[in-house]
């Protein structure tokens, strides 16, 4: 357990974190809500839940990475009371920040506006990392009209999953604000929720613009897909049309029948060639002349 207490710090009340099974095992687990416990049991979203117990909620915070979400997300529980706020830490480093915020921070009046310092601090670079999926997206768009398609399927689903994923945090952190802001004593402490809301609410918007970017980019890479699928079943289907009479004279010249015209003719396999030859160049102007080929 680390604990920052209002003796060692700047702080108005004291500040607790526990990792999980630390929690569950410390005395402090039992005074704590039994939905509170709960909820700690999966942490899969962003919640809270306001009783004159206390207010506790979830918080999960999604990873930089495409790939491993899981391992690179944050997720922890927090449980405030008017002179303590107790973390607990599900996964990734929760803390390195929160030491820094309690070391740091020279005026925070009350639990609730440390929580709001530590989402601050947790999301600080999100507008950059948006602006660098944005760049990347783009240059993946480019790729796919330069022809270049390979692993663009697997980038498209990884970039919608984790905007997705983003998109749904900031959706559930826009009305942990709202309830939260209700808890500040005072309206010139409220407008600290109020203007992370209105930031969530913006990046929100932005991810959307950017998930939109992304369906284009997925119909785009679609279509030239089905382009291509309907180019070579095209050509195949030229090819089939090609070889149909050819198909047909060899049927029937395989016949063994005895009076078989031009059998014992001897130049009649020179005439089938040339026929052959012939009836192939004939197609293949139809075609062009149609636009076939």
């Amino acid at each position: 357990m680390d604990s920052y207490t209002r003796e060692e710090t700047a702080l108005s009340f004291d500040v607790l974190l526990f990792d999980h099974q630390e929690f569950l095992d410390h005395p402090q687990s039992r005074q704590c809500d039994p939905s509170f416990m709960k909820m700690l049991s999966s942490i899969r979203y962003c919640r809270v839940e306001i009783f004159p117990s206390g207010t506790f909620g979830t918080i999960r915070v999604p990873g930089k990475k495409l790939e491993d979400e899981e391992l690179a997300s944050l997720s922890f529980g927090f449980y405030i009371e008017r002179d303590r706020i107790l973390f607990v830490r599900r996964t990734g480093d929760l803390a390195g920040p929160v030491k820094k915020l309690a070391s740091m921070t020279q005026d925070c009046p009350s639990p609730g506006l440390f929580l709001l310092m530590l989402l601050g601090d947790l999301t600080e670079e999100d507008d950059l990392y948006l602006q660098q999926l944005e760049e990347q997206i783009d240059e993946l768009e480019d790729r796919i009209l330069d022809g270049a398609d390979e692993d663009c399927s697997e980038q498209i689903v990884r970039y919608n999953r984790k905007l997705s994923e983003i998109h749904f945090f900031y959706e559930q952190m826009i009305n942990v604000c709202e309830r939260l802001e209700d808890l500040e004593e005072s309206a010139d402490t409220a407008i600290y929720w109020q203007r992370y809301s209105g930031r969530a609410t913006r990046l929100h918007d932005y991810i959307t613009l950017l998930r939109g970017t992304v369906i284009q980019i997925r119909d785009l890479y679609q279509n030239r897909q089905d382009a291509r699928t309907n180019k070579i079943i095209n050509m195949l289907t030229v090819i089939t049309a090609l070889f149909l009479p050819l198909t047909l004279l060899t049927g029937w010249y395989g016949m063994n029948f005895a009076n078989m015209p031009e059998l014992r003719w001897s130049i009649g396999y020179p005439v089938l060639i040339v026929v052959s030859v012939v009836i192939v160049v004939v197609e293949i102007w139809i075609f062009k002349k149609k636009n076939i080929l």
